[in-house]
C-alpha cells in the first residue's frame, strides 16, 4: 500500500467522520419501500444503485429458447425505468454502474442456424450514453461484473477455443485489459473493485477451499485474507478503505456472513438475527461500513433481508413499511452511501420477483404522497439508526452469473 493511497483513504475517513459529526439527529424518519415497476419477462432484479439513485438490473424470461435477459434502467431515485437497446443483442445484462452512471455488462444474440451464442462485453458512457464494446487481443469472450468511478472494469474471460478462463482488470472507461493471475498459478475469479483499483474475488483450486483475496491499486499485488482453517470464502464486495463482505462455510455448516478491516485485514462473522436462521451472505457494503445482505431460514424455503451498522443488526423484512407494502422474501444486492438499497422480492400477490428501491427518508411518509424521496446526507444512516432499537433485529447455462463451478453462494 503505498502512502499516497494510505494518504488519500485518511482523508477520506477524516472528511465522513466530520460529515458524520456535524448532522443532527432527524426525528420522523424511517423506511420507504417502492417497487421500481414490472420489467418485460420474469423474475426481475435490481443489480446496482449508484449515489445519484440511479438504479440498473434485469428481468429474466424463462419461456424463450435458452432464457433471455432485459436489462434495464433508471433515472435518479429509481424513477423513470428504460429498456435499452444494446448492440442489437437479444439478451442483455447489466451488471455495475458508477457515480457518473456508466454502465458494463454484457449482451448476446442466439444464432439458431447454429446454435451459437454470440457475447459482446460493453461499456456506457456517462448515464448509459454512447456504447463501446469491451474486448480481449485473444478473442475471448469478456463478462464484466463491476466497474469503479474511474471506468476500470473487472470481470472474467471465457476462451470456447481452448476452456481457459481469466479473470481481468481494464484501465480508465474501460481502456487496455491486463489478465490477473494468483502468484501459485491457481485459477482465480474477480467479484469486485473499489475507487483505488483494489480487486477482489476468490480462488478455486480443484480441490480444496476457495481462498479470498485482495490485490493493491490497480489490480498490482495479491494478498490472500486471514480465514478460518478449512474455510471456504467467496468475497462479495468492497468499499473504499478495502473492507471486505461476502460468505463464509466451513465444511458441514452453513455459509455465513463476513465482513474484513480495512485492506482485508481481519475477519469477523457478522452479527446474525438468533435463531430460525439456516445461513447469511452479505452482498454489498458501502462506504460508511453499512451492510446489506440476506439469511435464509431453516427449512430454506424463505428468507429476510438484513441491514447491518456499526453493530447493529436489522431485519428489513420486518420495517413497517415492508409488511404494510405486501413485500416478502427480500433480497438486497446493493446499498449507495445515502443508505437507498436495491434487490428483489416478491410483492403481494404477485408470484414472480420484482426489483425493489428501499429507502431511509428524513421525513414523515405521509408527508411525501408522490414519493418524492428526501434523501439525508451521507452518515446521517449512522446516527438515527440508533433510535429504531424498538424494531430492529440490522451464466453454464448463462455462465455469466452463476459460471458454473464457481456459484456456491445462497
Amino acid at each position: 500500500m503505498t502512502e499516497k493511497l494510505l494518504g488519500a483513504k485518511n482523508f477520506i475517513v477524516v472528511l465522513s467522520t466530520i460529515a458524520i459529526a456535524s448532522i443532527s439527529p432527524i426525528s420522523n424518519a424511517g423506511w420507504i419501500i417502492t417497487s421500481i415497476g414490472r420489467i418485460p419477462g420474469y423474475l426481475g432484479s435490481a443489480t446496482g444503485i449508484n449515489d445519484l439513485g440511479q438504479v440498473v438490473g434485469y428481468s429474466f424470461d424463462h419461456t424463450t429458447r435458452f432464457g433471455s435477459f432485459h436489462a434495464f434502467t433508471t433515472g435518479p431515485n429509481g424513477k423513470d425505468v428504460s429498456i435499452p437497446d444494446i448492440l442489437g443483442g437479444e439478451s442483455t445484462y447489466i451488471s455495475s454502474i458508477n457515480n457518473s452512471g456508466q454502465m458494463v455488462g454484457s449482451t448476446s444474440t442466439d444464432n439458431r442456424a447454429t446454435q451459437v451464442f454470440f457475447f459482446d462485453a460493453f461499456i456506457t458512457g456517462a448515464n448509459g450514453i454512447g456504447i463501446t464494446r469491451l474486448e480481449a487481443t485473444d478473442g475471448a469472450r469478456l463478462f464484466p461484473v463491476a466497474i469503479n468511478d474511474s471506468g476500470q472494469v473487472v470481470g472474467s474471460s471465457d476462451d470456447p477455443r481452448t476452456g481457459e478462463d481469466h479473470a481481468f482488470i481494464t484501465g480508465p472507461n474501460g481502456a487496455g485489459l491486463t489478465y490477473l493471475e494468483s502468484p501459485d498459478g491457481v485459477p482465480i475469479s474477480v467479484t469486485g473493485i473499489n475507487n483505488f483499483g483494489q480487486v477482489i474475488g476468490y480462488s478455486y483450486p480443484s480441490n480444496g477451499p476457495s481462498y479470498a483475496f485482495i490485490t493493491g491499486p490497480n489490480g498490482v499485488g495479491f494478498n490472500y485474507l486471514e480465514s478460518l482453517v478449512g474455510s471456504t470464502i467467496m468475497p462479495r464486495a468492497v468499499n473504499n478503505s478495502g473492507e471486505i463482505v461476502g460468505g463464509f462455510h466451513t465444511p458441514g455448516s452453513p455459509f455465513h456472513s463476513f465482513i474484513t478491516g480495512i485492506n482485508g485485514i481481519g475477519f469477523s462473522s457478522l452479527v446474525l438475527p438468533p435463531e430460525g436462521s439456516y445461513g447469511s451472505y452479505a452482498y454489498d457494503i458501502n462506504d460508511l461500513g453499512d451492510v446489506v445482505g440476506v439469511m435464509h431460514t431453516e427449512d430454506l424455503l424463505s428468507r429476510s433481508a438484513f441491514f447491518y451498522s456499526q453493530g447493529v443488526t436489522t431485519n428489513l423484512s420486518l420495517l413497517p413499511s415492508v409488511i404494510a407494502g405486501g413485500w416478502t422474501d427480500l433480497n438486497p444486492r446493493a446499498i449507495n452511501n445515502f443508505g437507498q438499497i436495491v434487490g428483489f422480492g416478491t410483492n403481494g400477490s404477485d408470484q414472480f420477483p420484482s426489483p425493489f428501491l428501499l429507502t431511509y427518508v428524513t421525513e414523515p411518509l405521509e408527508q411525501n404522497p408522490e414519493m418524492e424521496i428526501p434523501l439525508p446526507e451521507p452518515g446521517t444512516l449512522l446516527l438515527t439508526s440508533l433510535g429504531l432499537l424498538g424494531f430492529r433485529f440490522r451464466h453454464r447455462k448463462h455462465r455469466y452469473l452463476t459460471k458454473g463451478r464457481r456459484s456456491r453462494q445462497p
